[in-house]
């Protein structure tokens, strides 16, 4: 039970700027309802049947993106993973890429099959920030798991250099005590 608790904790601090926009994005619209702003904000004129095709192609290809990262995370065994553990990035990583798959279906799904309408527009333009929100945290994170990468490859580097350095030392000490002896004979 305890960790259920943490998980949902874990999940909603990941979350939380999108709760909070979703907020914002609530408040606005009242305000745009209450002081008749609509006419200056008419996202009906703006949202045209060509743009609403560019929304669904753009998060159609970061569904594709979020995939093909989880994909090659959960199928390879790379020398980040155990780092990615040890520094907690594979929960947010995991709650960035399904609140963000989440949001983007969503998104394509109103552009592409809801019926036009005020309010289909506004969600929709919830939806694109929002969408655009997670992705921006994906990349962050992707940025941050090549940066730890990088780290482990220079060190694993360097590791192996020394190793094969000490070899080389022995070596040069093994065949200089065998001279040694072929001299003494």
């Amino acid at each position: 039970m305890r960790k259920n608790s943490e998980d949902i904790k874990e999940f909603l601090k990941n979350i939380k700027l999108e709760i909070v926009i979703v907020i914002v994005y609530i408040v606005l619209y009242i305000i745009k309802n209450k002081c008749h702003l609509s006419e200056l904000f008419n996202l009906q004129s703006y949202f045209t049947q060509d743009r609403l095709n560019g929304v669904a192609t753009f998060f159609a290809i970061t569904i594709a993106t979020y995939i093909a990262v989880v994909t090659i995370l959960a199928t390879t065994e790379i020398g980040i993973s155990k780092r990615m553990l040890e520094q907690r990035l594979d929960k947010p990583l995991i709650n960035v890429i399904m609140f963000g798959v989440i949001e983007n279906f969503i998104a394509v799904a109103l552009s592409i099959f809801m019926p036009s309408s005020e309010v289909v527009y506004e969600l929709i333009a919830l939806f694109i920030i929002l969408s655009l929100c997670s992705f921006v945290k994906f990349i962050i994170l992707l940025i941050t798991i090549f940066k730890v990468n990088m780290n482990e490859m220079a060190k694993s580097i360097d590791d192996k250099e020394k190793y094969e350095n000490d070899l080389i030392g022995e070596l040069k000490k093994i065949s200089m005590y065998c001279k040694k002896n072929n001299e003494n004979k």
